[in-house]
């Protein structure tokens, strides 16, 4: 079944539409919809590109994916109309008529699938964020119709995953060098050394009203933590400090020296990084590429992402103060300095860089260094490549598609509130069927310090071939009005005293064991996963290893083994 038509319209600022040209291109059961750029002459705030053979009725069997991990039934939903996000410019659907796979090919970082339910009708579309900018590049988005063993959510994100390998992403085997092979065989540990508060008590900060910082992890204590690491029998581990900059945690990008003296200073630094090292241990630091603070002894607007009317654009405030979002073409040699001055400092490993690949991407309206937004993507992966050149890989707190060529690891594919959001049915790994072989990563924000929560928090790290992800001292907001919250729950490493430490240690040891075995699949694709029996998944990888996960009260049989009630099981080929 191929396309016969398709709709666009352009939605203006006051809400009304004007109908634009599309024009089809069929190839087999591949359909390829343009709008062209040349044919849009208005500033509309975004634009929708409908297919015509998707519509579903409510009570109809099938679903529709979204690349925030969802499936959402036609059943039991309310009129609404919801954005699913800039993860993946990617969405599909099945239904008893039609199986698709739809994602964009060009301003595919304009792009997020929109569900719209309306008087019991589904329908998933493409919606370009133009921002009341004409574009100056074709809207373009493939259609891949499915059929037969393709025709589920893992064929849909198997075909997503056949266009990210043609389109620069490079499986993890074949890139594999030292520093890759040992951050998706090793655990991965953050640990905040310092902070100033958060919420702060002061948004426009300089050197003479900056809050006090608190130390809460000095650079000797991290020392100790190795030391414990060791003798428990934690072979590979790499520990990542956050807040070792002046100032501590978001003190005062983009400046990040000298080295926090309450923490050290850069003497301290230097020997810790010389005991990882002797210890075989991974050590890198977080840094940010996106954001300033005033209080930075190299603040300037100049370097600021502008908005349309001239101001800087602000990105909140946190532990510096006020946020402003910083322009990648006119800040990249600040960052790029930066890299020298960490690699002088010894850190090797797959160094992180903040919240890069968990923004959606970003226009810049400066008249001196204007972008849109796939020169943001451009200019800002120039700033990735170049951290992972001088330290050995790069990872960041999200993963989001914009910077999967470069990406060796995410902090947490998707937040804890997309399994809670109203149009979530289902909860799958849409994101590893298309990135597990290529990407190392942590499912949610939930299943850090997983094995510090609820038991079945972490069968999400088996079901979804998490890279196991601690965080010592996650819980730094303190916010009495439930504003803010730490977003990675409640459980935390802490390591004040002996007990504190040899607990922190035994959680992350007891899954280092697990994982020592589990490490292997980072290097397959995630083939298949399939929903056996109410509370049952199978998972499938392409060297034929089968996981299965029991989330019911009594055991399962499958393949000849007993997956025991609220656990998981391997199945080895």
């Amino acid at each position: 079944m191929a396309h016969e038509c398709a709709y666009a319209y352009g939605i203006r600022p006051d809400g009304s539409r004007a109908e634009l040209e599309v024009k089809l291109t069929a190839d087999g059961n591949v359909t390829t919809a343009v709008i062209a750029a040349s044919s849009v002459t208005e500033k509309f705030k975004y634009v929708d590109l409908m297919p015509d053979y998707f519509t579903a009725s409510e009570g109809e069997a099938g679903y529709i994916v979204s690349s925030r991990n969802t499936l959402t039934y036609f059943k039991g939903h309310e009129d609404c109309e919801t954005g699913l996000g800039f993860i993946m410019p990617m969405f599909g659907a099945k239904t008893p008529r039609v199986c698709f796979c739809a994602y964009a090919v060009s301003m595919k970082y304009d792009m997020q699938g929109v569900i719209r339910v309306k008087d019991g009708k589904y329908t998933v579309f493409a919606r370009f964020m133009t921002d009341c900018v004409i574009p100056d590049e074709d809207m373009a988005v493939k259609y891949h119709l499915l059929e037969g063993a393709d025709a589920d959510y893992s064929g849909i994100a198997r075909e997503y995953r056949k266009y990210r390998l043609s389109d620069g992403c490079v499986p993890i085997a074949e890139r594999a060098g030292e520093i890759l092979k040992y951050t998706a065989e090793s655990v991965y540990v953050r640990i905040r050394c310092g902070w100033k508060p958060v919420p702060t008590p002061v948004e426009e900060q300089t050197v003479e009203n900056e809050p006090p910082m608190h130390v809460a992890v000095d650079f000797k204590r991290v020392g100790e933590i190795m030391d414990a690491f060791k003798a428990r029998g934690i072979e590979k581990a790499e520990f990542c400090l956050v807040g070792w900059n002046i100032r501590g945690h978001d003190g005062r990008w983009p400046q990040a020296l000298p080295v926090e003296p309450a923490l050290g200073g850069e003497e301290g630094l230097r020997a810790l990084i010389a005991k990882a090292k002797s210890m075989d241990y991974a050590l890198v630091c977080h840094t940010n590429a996106t954001d300033a603070y005033r209080i930075a002894d190299c603040f300037s607007e100049d370097y600021t992402i502008k908005n349309s009317d001239g101001s800087p654009q602000r990105g909140g405030s946190w532990s510096g103060g006020m946020m402003y979002n910083t322009c990648p073409l006119a800040a990249k040699p600040i960052y790029l300095k930066t890299h020298d001055d960490l690699r002088d400092l010894g850190f090797r490993g797959t160094h992180y860089i903040d919240v890069i690949s968990t923004v959606p991407a970003r226009r810049c309206f400066d008249p001196e260094h204007p972008l849109t937004r796939t020169e943001w993507v451009k200019h800002t992966r120039e700033i990735m490549r170049d951290a992972a050149e001088k330290i050995g890989g790069i990872s960041s707190e999200g993963c989001f598609d914009h910077m999967s060529g470069d990406l060796d690891y995410g902090l947490y594919t998707v937040f804890a509130g997309t399994k809670k959001s109203p149009l979530t049915d289902e909860y799958v790994p849409i994101w590893q069927l298309v990135y597990n072989g290529i990407i190392t990563s942590n499912p949610s924000s939930d299943t850090v310090n997983a094995s510090l929560k609820e038991p079945e928090v972490y069968l999400e790290v088996a079901e979804f071939n998490g890279r196991p992800s601690f965080y010592y001292y996650s819980r730094f907001v303190d916010d009495p009005t439930g504003k803010r919250g730490n977003w990675m729950g409640e459980a935390d490493l802490t390591c004040a005293d002996f007990a504190e430490l040899a607990h922190g240690v035994d959680c992350v040891g007891r899954v280092y064991d697990e994982y020592k075995e589990r490490c292997r699949l980072q290097y397959c694709f995630m083939e298949r996963h399939d929903i056996v029996a109410k509370g049952v998944v199978r998972v499938t990888y392409s060297d034929g290893t089968r996981i299965y996960v029991n989330r019911t009260a009594t055991g399962f049989e499958a393949d000849g083994k007993t997956i025991p009630a609220g656990s998981w099981k391997t199945v080895n080929p």
